[in-house]
């Protein structure tokens, strides 16, 4: 892995300069992309003329006569009759020869890479990079989210490092054409690599380790090595939780290292790394010292204590990712959660322009061409979609994009509520991804609806046991008992499970069906009819979801929250520890 500079004492000359820089062009983009926000339909039109005039001798722009197009005055309107909806099926065909290394396919500029991803559903896919693409998210996560950031919690002026909890590992394939196959997640750190020593703690080498849980113990030990730490960054509020249960678990063995500059022999590490890794640390008793104090009375509230100037934690807490706020404040006590981004390996869908209003995204105007199906339409077969200037506020719409790098019309998948606008560009909350439904007798129960039902919990049950979440899915038991029933799986925080949780979990389930008849009136139809059993609780040991997990990228971790693989189910089906068996008669949802 490459280093900017090899000198630690220039890296520490060079630093805070290079940081001020990244801020000062993050400030004229967040000043630029603003301007667009202005005319956001107009943006958005130009967005799409410039992807079909770059495209139009493209196989598939002469496909769909992309030439006539660019001679239109409505452009949007002939775009939309020439080009249908499509989904990632539509271009399986096109990837493989692109991939084998047919030029001018989907998109005339040359391709450099691949994305690989499984998704949440566990659906592989490969997306095609094109630099226009690549540079999307370098500018939005490596300038713009910085800049908002610094601007709001740190009155502009990006004093520290930062940690950072995303990984280059993984994977690297090679074409025929000779672009690289790499694990979404993976590809953007590689190409920051040279920039790694001026913004985080953590040497380049530690983000080139295969090993997860070696990576997050050394991420660990070298943000706890600086007491002056600004800010944490990951994908996901998952990766984060996941992140300080391990420091937790580990403390005595991080803070031995520190106290005698050493690395521990239970980390998975090659010598050469190892031995890289060795020779920059150095004996710090007196840091030691200051991190066995702040645990005396445990680890709640423990961040600000260790890391005293820590302004902030980027990551996503939005959507189904919300419930682990709390588990998240009690490690970090008051220090603020950003949402800064929303988006895909297809596209970016959302900057969070608003840290103080998480969950409110911007439309990133110029990074794709976007159109939206009204919620009424998702599900017929030819929906129709409208332009932003057609979007009413309070309605929910299915997202589709037309990118830099050869999806047309793409359909994402992912419902968004329009909250508001923000000059002519509208504000969106994401509420979920269609398909992540249960549908036991046509009650279609979506992840929107689990949600609002896990909020009611956590006010009325978690409160109870004065326990927070940690995680949780769902499944169907279809085979157990009649009628049908859904089956929630709740792992709680902290290794022992409260008493009161076990004691009361018959509760939790009484309430968990209330509160889905609240939220879904064809569930509390179903549920009278007699078509839907109740739903049954069961609480799983601890470390359940790491061991769910463990063999997915954690840099993109995203629990499904509705399970069908057998396998997935049978393991925490072993890691039970107690089940609701309420019977039918007290069921609160017949009320």
């Amino acid at each position: 892995m490459l280093r900017f500079f090899k000198d630690r004492s220039e890296q520490s000359f060079f630093s805070p300069l290079f940081r001020q820089v990244a801020i000062f062009i993050g400030r004229i983009l967040l000043h630029l992309l603003r301007l667009q926000m202005l005319r956001a339909t107009q943006a958005n039109s130009i967005a799409l003329r410039r992807i079909i005039a770059r495209n139009q001798h493209s196989e598939f722009g002469q496909q769909h006569r992309f030439s006539s197009l660019l001679k239109d005055s409505q452009i949007a309107n002939k775009y939309k009759s020439l080009v249908p909806l499509s989904s990632y099926q539509d271009y399986e065909a096109a990837i493989a020869r692109m991939k084998q290394g047919e030029p001018n396919i989907l998109v005339s500029e040359p391709l450099v890479s691949f994305a690989a991803t499984a998704g949440t559903m566990g659906l592989a896919k490969i997306v095609p990079r094109t630099r226009s693409h690549l540079r999307v998210p370098m500018k939005i996560s490596g300038l713009l989210n910085p800049a908002i950031g610094t601007n709001y919690f740190l009155k502009g002026k990006p004093r520290g490092k930062g940690i950072c909890l995303l990984t280059g590992a993984g994977a690297i394939e090679t074409t025929q054409s000779g672009a690289t196959v790499e694990e979404h997640s993976s590809m953007g750190m590689r190409r920051v690599a040279k920039m790694i020593p001026h913004l985080w703690c953590s040497p380049a080498e530690v983000f080139a380790i295969d090993d997860d849980r070696t990576a997050r113990y050394l991420h660990a030990l070298y943000g706890l090595r600086d007491d002056r730490v600004q800010y944490i960054a990951a994908t996901y509020a998952p990766y984060v939780l996941q992140w300080l249960i391990d420091m937790e678990s580990r403390w005595s063995e991080l803070v031995d290292d520190i106290e005698s500059g050493t690395l521990s022999e239970n980390l998975t590490l090659p010598p050469a790394a190892r031995q890289s890794l060795a020779a920059n640390l150095t004996p710090d008793p007196a840091r030691a010292a200051v991190l066995r104090a702040a645990t005396a009375s445990g680890f709640r509230g423990i961040a600000p204590r260790i890391w005293p100037q820590m302004a902030y934690v980027e990551t996503v807490t939005t959507g189904s990712f919300s419930i682990y706020v709390p588990a998240l404040q009690f490690y970090l006590g008051n220090i603020p959660l950003f949402s800064s981004f929303y988006g895909s390996s297809e596209a970016a869908i959302g900057i969070g322009l608003w840290p103080d209003r998480p969950g409110d995204y911007a439309l990133p105007l110029g990074s794709a061409y976007y159109e939206f199906i009204p919620l009424s339409d998702v599900d017929k077969e030819h929906p129709r979609t409208v332009d932003l200037d057609s979007l009413k506020i309070g309605e929910s719409y299915e997202v589709v994009v037309t990118n830099l790098s050869g999806f047309y019309r793409y359909r994402i998948g992912d419902i968004v509520k329009i909250a508001g606008r923000y000059f002519e560009a509208p504000i969106l909350n994401f509420s979920h991804r269609r398909g992540t439904t249960l549908d036991l007798a046509g009650e279609k129960t979506n992840e929107a609806h689990v949600k609002t039902t896990i909020d009611r919990l956590t006010d009325e049950w978690m409160q109870e046991m004065d326990s927070c979440w940690r995680d949780y899915t769902a499944a169907i038991d279809s085979t157990t008992t009649t009628p049908s029933r859904y089956v929630f799986y709740i792992e709680l925080l902290g290794d022992i499970v409260p008493s009161v949780a076990i004691a009361t979990i018959d509760r939790g389930a009484q309430l968990l069906d209330k509160a889905l008849g609240d939220v879904n009136r064809a569930y509390r139809l179903q549920r009278r009819q007699g078509s839907i059993g109740m739903p049954q609780v069961k609480l799983l040991a601890s470390g359940s979801f790491s061991l769910l997990s463990e063999k997915r990228n954690l840099n993109q971790l995203k629990i499904p929250r509705y399970l069908t693989n057998k396998q997935q189910i049978d393991l925490l089906e072993s890691r039970v520890i107690a089940a609701s068996d309420r019977e039918e008669s007290h069921n609160l949802a017949l009320a």
